[in-house]
């Protein structure tokens, strides 16, 4: 199983959705089948590549939170990756560029939000200010 599918099955979100979480799983698995390749596609482009005639489906699969994640984790992996390979491989401005690059994903590593915001609405009190 690949590790879209394992993250669409998983989530507790989909299952309300039948429709959706088919939609969902079928769309993971062709995505998690050329994974290195789909990663630089968008919701058009693997449309087109599938032949679905759907991109709006593409485009709400690859939005969903949990697998926007789990994409945004890989690219800025590679672009980890490729910073730090052009350090040690060139020398100048592209490295300046590429410590550029390392730094921008560590800052947006740094910057995952797990935070929930909750709402409470607490009773009106009166303060005796209206006459």
């Amino acid at each position: 199983m690949g590790a879209l599918l394992d993250i669409v099955n998983k989530d507790e979100g989909l299952k309300k959705d039948k429709e959706i979480l088919a939609l969902f799983r079928s769309y993971a698995t062709l995505f998690d089948g050329e994974l290195r390749e789909n990663l630089m596609l968008t919701s058009l482009d693997l449309d087109d590549k599938y032949n679905t005639n759907d991109s709006v489906g593409w485009r709400k699969f690859v939005n969903y939170a949990p697998i926007r994640k789990f994409i945004e984790d890989l690219l800025l992996e590679r672009a980890d990756k490729n910073a730090k390979l052009s350090m040690t491989v060139i020398g100048g401005q592209d490295v300046k560029d590429a410590l550029h690059v390392q730094k921008m994903v560590e800052e947006r590593r740094k910057g995952e939000d797990n935070s929930h915001i909750v709402v409470m609405f607490l009773p009106k009190r009166d303060f005796g200010l209206d006459d």
